[in-house]
């Protein structure tokens, strides 16, 4: 779980990277990089002292068959309610795709097409010069064609047997 979130976090941070270096000038970008990780750092410390103010509230709020019910107590519940939810969810939704009798249960994850940079402003070449080259294994996006001739495939008998997975096609980013 932590290996997946620092993963995620290494990832927005390498977006964040690249947005800043296509749209900020090169005399502000420093600047801008020194702001956004002390508001990092600040969200982080008040994430920590939020903690310690909830694992605080241990006055009673009410009485349920003779239990005091605090904040805290409150608080640990909701989110171990939400935790059996996202488990109990993510189980089913296995144990669907190797049930079912129709299409396979999939999903394609894809990391940067061609037009996506387009949309934003971005021409392909510093996103490829500056970005792409730089970090990613495959160093070219995958084409709108090749997403869709996966999802093809996916849909297709040939892949009856690849159920109940999620399969990136991002030019091998996750897997550094």
């Amino acid at each position: 779980m932590d290996l997946a979130f620092t993963a995620e976090e290494r990832k927005f941070a390498d977006d964040v990277r690249a947005f800043v270096k296509a749209n900020l000038p090169a005399e502000v970008r420093d600047k801008a990089r020194r702001l956004g990780l002390g508001f990092a750092m600040a969200t982080r410390l008040l994430l920590l002292f939020s903690l310690s103010w909830v694992m605080g509230l241990t006055a009673d709020l009410f009485h349920l068959a003779g239990n005091g019910i605090s904040g805290r107590d409150l608080v640990l519940l909701l989110g171990g309610l939400f935790l059996l939810w996202k488990a109990s969810h993510e189980i089913f939704v296995e144990v669907e795709a190797r049930e079912q009798d129709g299409p396979p249960a999939e999903a394609v994850i894809p990391g940067g097409a061609d037009d996506t940079a387009a949309a934003r402003g971005i021409t392909r070449d510093e996103v490829i010069n500056d970005v792409l080259l730089a970090a990613q294994p495959s160093k070219r996006f995958a084409t709108v064609e090749e997403l869709g001739e996966l999802a093809l495939f996916l849909s297709s008998p040939a892949a009856a047997s690849i159920t109940g997975t999620a399969i990136s096609m991002d030019g091998g980013w996750t897997a550094q």
